[in-house]
């Protein structure tokens, strides 16, 4: 914390490394002591985005969440990777974007629309998975997913058996995925 007092030896050199959050680190070498040493830590830029979407996404970068949908998200001035993800959706995308010195940009993520699904299964003691995740027993109503191509898969449990469908879900649209099991 400064202002600081350093007890230093007055023999050889000796390194001190001054940080704070926001600022860029200063590194000075001292090879003989001062009466007094003065630093300027010089502020790293920083500049918002806001993602708008239709529904709440999580958004990441290197695999820490930063920030919500329709909220402003503070981020250092440069080039950023960002994952947006509403797993319930099953919906990820990565955006690549620019971050301007204290301005605040509202890039497009090209957010898919959202369907819905039906799953049943006959007879019903199955267990559901979209995309290798279970999401529950059947009947499964009208259950919400981000536009795309998925893999529905149901596993009859006194058997084991297990049957798929690939299935396309349109925004705005339904799909019935139905499953029957010999007994």
């Amino acid at each position: 914390v400064t202002p600081a007092e350093l007890a230093l030896s007055a023999c050889g050199a000796h390194n001190v490394s001054l940080r704070l959050e926001g600022h860029q680190d200063v590194r000075k070498q001292l090879d003989r002591p001062l009466p007094a040493l003065s630093v300027t830590l010089a502020r790293i830029p920083v500049g918002f985005i806001k993602i708008a979407s239709s529904y709440p996404v999580g958004i990441f970068e290197k695999g820490r969440k930063v920030g919500e949908s329709g909220a402003p998200i503070k981020l250092t001035a440069g080039s950023h990777t960002l994952v947006i993800r509403n797993e319930d959706l099953f919906m990820e995308r990565t955006l690549e974007v620019k971050v301007m010195p204290d301005k605040t940009s509202s890039p497009d993520a090209g957010l898919p629309g959202v369907g819905r699904l039906t799953v049943l299964a006959s007879p019903s003691n199955c267990a559901i998975f979209i995309n290798d995740r279970e999401i529950g027993a059947p009947p499964i109503n009208d259950h919400e997913l981000a536009a795309g191509t998925y893999k529905v898969r149901a596993v009859y449990i006194p058997t084991g058996e297990a049957k798929e469908q690939s299935v396309v879900i349109v925004a705005g649209g339904g799909t019935r995925v139905p499953f029957k099991f010999n007994q």
